[in-house]
């Protein structure tokens, strides 16, 4: 599992880098007191109306560019293909379709203001816990379906 992420509030001069990497922490010893290891973490620190220099503009790591999944899929040697991108906003499944991943969009639990169409996702889940099992049910079809292949 990799975990990719805009979060432009220190650019935007909302937060320190200190603060950032705080929360990064603190997210990862919620996940692994449950059990759940992540293989990567991406942040995008960038945003086009960033105040800090180094942080603001045009960037080729920020959603829904695909950079950070192409990375990933080239750092662990990665079907992508055959891999997922789940998300709430309409960025991460245009990052997921730049990337020739498949989607899942779940239902935010926050406003978000996003104009227009949204983008088709390939799933659709009501939550992370509802999209994981949408994916462990694609994964066993999947390889219910190899093993009476190669028979």
């Amino acid at each position: 599992m990799i975990l990719v992420s805009n979060q432009p509030s220190y650019a935007k001069g909302k937060t320190s880098l200190t603060a950032i990497r705080a929360i990064h922490q603190r997210l990862v010893d919620i996940l692994n007191d449950s059990g759940i290891e992540f293989d990567a973490f991406y942040y995008c620190l960038h945003h086009p109306d960033g105040i800090v220099p180094k942080y603001s503009g045009r960037c080729e790591c920020r959603k829904p560019a695909p950079h950070f999944l192409l990375q990933a899929g080239a750092r662990f040697d990665l079907d992508l293909a055959a891999s997922w991108m789940i998300g709430d906003r309409e960025t991460d499944i245009l990052c997921g379709h730049a990337a020739r991943v498949r989607t899942v969009r779940v239902r935010p639990d926050h406003p978000v203001s996003e104009p227009g169409q949204p983008t088709v996702a390939d799933r659709t889940a009501r939550d992370l816990a509802e999209a994981a099992a949408l994916l462990c049910a694609a994964d066993r079809l999947a390889s219910s379906a190899a093993g009476l292949s190669s028979r």
